[in-house]
């Protein structure tokens, strides 16, 4: 029993030491200016401990203070900075759903006025508004910009919380224009026809997991043109290194040694030489003969990807490099240099032989690694419609 209290109590010091380091980061992060994010991380300790005091002391320390920085900022860039208006107004919104979200046993422990819904829902459709007007505003000269245009309109249909139809209609018509309608072309030499057909049907699959994107020949408005050539598996090699190698060892051994005692004869102090067997330790140098062996095997091909605009022939991207994915392992065997008769030298364990990867596993690894250069591009250009606000 006794064993049980004392584990429970070490297990709630060690509870109370991590809420520490998290109330304090979260300290740290508001002295920087962002809020949000500090009481974020408050809101998910009191999601697993409604009732920790240091955590619900600083959540009421610090949420008025985010709230008053936030509503300065929309009193300074209003009618001046759309973009800094929007994003005090952003925060500001986010900074009252940490309250929302709270557990109630979290916020009657705490005295914080509760934001009125009513204001909650004017901060929302201001909100809109501003990005409404942002993506009117927004200029869009290129596939880059429709995206971006897109993402404006989006962010506004999020918080329209009236249904304004000037919204939903400007959301509707920039989609259209967002839309990715590719014309996917492969070509190869010196690669093979399963792995051709295996590239193509990831490329297309990637693409068609976007929401603005398809592969749409008769209507596209980019073309991805990408070229694969000189596929080349080369089968498990092994190399050997071998020579001569050395480590010290410990041992003992008995010799007998001169000791000078001194005794009482007759009463007089008498100095006698005896020699007795004492143990010794002493270092020997062990030589032994090793084989290390390496066993690699390769895969790779050359990868070329141009991605453009159709209208205008505008390149977005390009890039030309060989992808290669190499496996090696390496073992060691080890061998006596000389075994003397009475004495037989120790030497290190040899380690057995390992493998590496088959060919289709090889196959399949510069299969990904070169899907995932395209789908990258892809991401980076869906990317574009992302308002990270």
């Amino acid at each position: 029993m006794k064993r049980k209290i004392i584990f429970l109590l070490t297990l709630i010091l060690i509870l109370s030491s991590c809420t520490y380091f998290q109330v304090r980061d979260a300290y740290k992060t508001a002295e920087k200016g962002d809020y949000t994010k500090s009481l974020y991380s408050l809101l998910e300790i009191l999601k697993n401990d409604p009732n920790d005091r240091r955590t619900l002391d600083a959540f009421e320390l610090i949420y008025p203070e985010g709230e008053r920085k936030y509503y300065d900022n929309i009193e300074r860039t209003k009618d001046r900075d759309i973009e800094g208006y929007t994003k005090a107004l952003l925060n500001l919104l986010r900074v009252q759903e940490t309250y929302y979200a709270l557990p109630e046993a979290s916020k009657n422990q705490i005295a914080i006025i509760k934001p009125p819904f009513e204001e909650q829902t004017s901060i929302k459709r201001e909100t809109s508004d501003s990005f409404y007007k942002i993506g009117n505003n927004f200029l869009a000269t290129n596939y880059e910009d429709k995206l971006r245009k897109f993402g404006f309109y989006s962010e506004a249909k999020k918080y329209n919380v009236d249904n304004r139809k000037d919204i939903l209609n400007r959301y509707n018509e920039s989609r259209k224009n967002a839309e990715g309608r590719f014309n996917l072309e492969i070509s190869r030499s010196r690669v093979n026809d399963q792995f051709f057909s295996r590239f193509r049907t990831a490329v297309q699959n990637d693409i068609k997991s976007y929401p603005l994107f398809s592969v749409n020949r008769e209507r596209a408005n980019l073309d991805l043109k990408i070229d694969l050539e000189n596929f080349k598996y080369i089968p498990p090699t092994v190399q050997m290194f071998s020579g001569i190698d050395s480590y010290f060892e410990t041992r003992t051994r008995t010799v007998i040694k001169r000791v000078v005692v001194e005794e009482v004869v007759n009463g007089q102090v008498v100095e006698k030489v005896k020699y007795v067997p004492v143990q010794e330790e002493y270092e020997v140098e062990i030589f032994y003969r090793y084989e290390r062996y390496v066993k690699t095997t390769v895969a790779e091909y050359g990868l070329s990807y141009i991605l453009s605009e159709r209208k205008g022939a505008r390149e977005i991207v390009s890039d030309s490099k060989t992808i290669r994915y190499v496996d090696e392992v390496a073992w060691t065997r080890y061998y006596p240099l000389r075994i003397l008769p009475r004495d037989m030298y120790r030497f290190p364990v040899s380690e057995p032989e390992r493998f590496v990867m088959g060919k289709n596993e090889m196959i399949n690894k510069v299969l990904d690694i070169g899907t995932s250069e395209i789908n990258n591009q892809l991401e980076k250009l869906d990317s574009n419609r992302i308002i990270g606000w």
